[in-house]
């Protein structure tokens, strides 16, 4: 979009279509495949209630994050807490 006005800028995003850059082209890897999804249902414009989110468990469950180890993730806050209360 190149333009400042905040109005146009809104009036794309509202009616473009979501497109994505040339290198998320090629979707045969499966990897590929679940960020274009879970970018375009984070994204969904048509219909809100279509949309991901609305609660941490829905976001964590979406084929994207298979794999991603949430517990350590969950508890790098903790670790830095710890830091800090150690100094």
């Amino acid at each position: 979009v190149d333009t400042d006005d905040m109005k146009e800028i809104y009036d794309q995003i509202m009616t473009n279509s979501l497109e994505f850059p040339s290198f998320m082209k090629d979707t045969s890897h499966h990897l590929m495949r679940s960020a274009k999804l879970l970018i375009a249902q984070l994204l969904d414009k048509t219909n809100p209630n279509n949309r991901l989110g609305g609660s941490y468990q829905n976001l964590k469950s979406h084929p994207f994050f298979a794999g991603f180890d949430w517990v350590l993730f969950d508890n790098l806050g903790n670790a830095d807490e710890q830091d800090d209360d150690s100094r």
